[in-house]
């Protein structure tokens, strides 16, 4: 109009400078009228700008862009989880969803429940022990259930684990596995078969 360009729209922060894409299009600045109101873009690359720029990652964590999705990899506290959460749940409708399912948590307590499990795993793997019930509560750790005599020694089973064996409360009753292995080891202490008979497991028989 009258020789003048005016232009209105909606522009990112994060987009290209609509004064800076004049360039090489022959069109005079001087004659160009903008104005151009805030809105925050869904696409997923500003989006991605504006989660790292807010959550501030530590280095240990890594935010791509994965088909629709912004995933977070790495190790974090908890602390830092926790915000990425409510970044998460706060993300505007239509737009990338920010998953940090990748992400795990090395918080002290999270690192001691992990510990806790793989003794659990060890324990509900042992023939002879039965897990009943186990739970964490303020740093320590409960854990009962059944055990044979014979099987291996749970306070032994926590060597390597990480777990601090002071903050562990087991309670183990008696019981006697069927496992055939005990059940041998029990017959040939109670019977004291003579040096002249041997006793042995052939599939799930013990045979003499």
């Amino acid at each position: 109009r009258d020789g003048q360009f005016y232009i209105s729209g909606l522009r990112d922060p994060l987009a290209a400078d609509p004064q800076s894409l004049l360039s090489g299009t022959q069109v005079d600045p001087g004659r160009v009228h903008s104005h151009w109101q805030f809105y925050q873009s869904l696409d997923p690359e500003f989006v991605l700008k504006r989660l790292t720029a807010s959550l501030t990652p530590p280095k240990s964590v890594r935010l791509s862009i994965v088909e629709d999705r912004i995933v977070a990899e790495g190790e974090a506290p908890d602390t830092w989880l926790d915000r990425a959460r409510v970044a998460a749940r706060q993300l505007e409708a239509g737009g990338p969803v920010f998953d940090i399912s990748k992400v795990r948590d090395v918080s002290p307590a999270a690192r001691a429940a992990e510990h806790w499990q793989t003794y659990v795993s060890r324990l509900e793997a042992q023939p002879g022990i039965i897990v009943a019930q186990q739970r964490a509560s303020g740093g320590h750790f409960y854990i009962s259930g059944l055990r044979d005599p014979q099987a291996a020694d749970p306070q032994a089973l926590l060597s390597g684990t990480g777990v601090d064996p002071a903050r562990v409360h087991s309670q183990w009753q008696f019981y006697q596995s069927l496992d055939p292995k005990f059940v041998l080891k029990r017959l040939v202490a109670s019977l004291a078969p003579p040096k002249s008979v041997r006793l042995t497991i052939i599939q799930d028989r013990i045979v003499a």
